[in-house]
């Protein structure tokens, strides 16, 4: 096999070695366009591969906001998750961790749209990937009904639940007890900069693997 190859390469060389320049180059493209269509597609991915694992990986996220219902611009958004990466992360943690904010708003009158924020959402918190609601406060105890609702009681620190007394808001969970399940965020100066929270509440989901980021994040924003 080896042979042959050698033969074949011979070949070959011996077409090429007179032609000139440009012949050259349409006789290659001509033959072997598709492996070196393929061999350049194969480099691509190979290095595309090489940059997202090693050389530039994906952020992990330190902290995923929803944004259950109104509309929030993604300037708010970005406004509001930098204000919480700046207090909650060192330079050094910035550059391999984010914060951010999502909106999975329902009723915005393209049934598909809804349909796909609702399972989108679905998907997320099944995933373990979402750590603070934010909804409106009525809608807290269809919430609840959900199982979707940490009590904050069994998270948040003694001293923080005492300062936010006036604020908190309970509900009953799925057997009928009682819980504290959110905070009522209007006059909270952080959500006062160009997001649509009017009367509603903060809540840690119950599936929220980054529980202490959100007790940390949740001490920054109300402490």
């Amino acid at each position: 096999m080896m042979d042959r190859l050698r033969e074949f390469i011979s070949a070959e060389s011996d077409k090429l070695k007179d032609m000139t320049f440009k012949e050259k180059a349409s006789y290659i493209w001509e033959y072997y366009k598709i492996p070196i269509i393929v061999a350049v597609a194969v480099i691509f991915l190979a290095g595309s591969l090489v940059d997202a694992i090693w050389i530039h990986p994906p952020k992990k996220m330190h902290l995923q906001i929803a944004f259950l219902e109104g509309y929030q611009s993604e300037e708010a958004m970005d406004a509001f998750a930098g204000e919480l990466e700046a207090a909650l992360l060192s330079p050094a943690e910035l550059e391999e961790q984010q914060i951010m904010g999502a909106s999975f708003m329902s009723g915005t009158g393209d049934p598909q749209m809804d349909m796909a924020n609702s399972q989108k959402f679905f998907a997320m918190v099944a995933a373990n990937d979402i750590d603070f609601l934010i909804f409106p406060e009525e809608a807290l105890q269809e919430y609840a009904n959900q199982g979707m609702c940490s009590d904050l009681g069994e998270i948040l620190d003694a001293s923080l639940l005492d300062k936010l007394e006036g604020r908190l808001v309970r509900a009953n969970d799925e057997t009928g007890f009682e819980r504290m399940y959110a905070v009522r965020v209007d006059g909270i100066p952080i959500f006062e900069k160009g997001l649509n929270v009017k009367g509603q509440v903060l809540a840690i989901c119950v599936s929220s693997h980054r529980t202490e980021n959100a007790k940390k994040a949740a001490a920054f924003i109300f402490g």
